[in-house]
């Protein structure tokens, strides 16, 4: 289901994989900072007028509204990324937004999850994101999707191995 925040988390999403500061899409579509800024954080008095200028943000993207809509869909409706996401957004947000808590926080659940000895690794990907891969002695390298910040790449790798740990163990 596709719901106001996850637009909202999408169109922030995108903002950062663009590399685009509020100010620089403020300018590229015409609309003031501050409205940027409300429809990215789920501000319930502009969703009216986010459907107006859907299409000049997504311009602004390099996406039509349709893949805005499919790229929301995929992340939310595979029964994987379902588990995934709520799992991520489990996560307090002070920790997704500092890297030295993200690490202790991935290294801590990996532990109870299965022993310690982990390593981690941060490398860029292609399109300016960043990775995180993690394995430990014996064990196969885990990579975790492309993220906008470190903090956010480290969850995440952590939460999809786990989500696919267990989904393996139930089959």
């Amino acid at each position: 289901m596709i719901t106001p925040q996850a637009i909202s988390k999408h169109l922030r999403h995108l903002r950062h994989k663009a590399e685009l500061s509020r100010r620089e899409v403020s300018h590229q579509t015409g609309l003031h900072q501050n409205v940027v800024a409300f429809v990215e954080t789920h501000d319930p008095r502009r969703f009216n007028f986010l459907t107006k200028q859907l299409p000049a943000l997504c311009d602004v993207y390099g996406i039509t509204v349709t893949q805005f809509f499919q790229q929301i869909e995929y992340k939310t409706n595979t029964p994987k990324l379902k588990r995934v996401h709520d799992m991520y957004h489990s996560v307090p947000m002070d920790v997704r937004e500092n890297l030295s808590l993200s690490l202790l926080w991935a290294t801590q659940h990996l532990m109870n999850f299965e022993g310690s000895g982990h390593s981690f690794v941060m490398t860029p990907t292609d399109d300016k994101m960043i990775k995180c891969s993690f394995d430990r002695p014996g064990q196969e390298a885990h990579d975790g999707p492309g993220m906008p910040y470190g903090s956010h790449a480290i969850i995440m790798a952590v939460c999809e191995y786990v989500i696919e740990k267990e989904m393996s163990d139930d089959s």
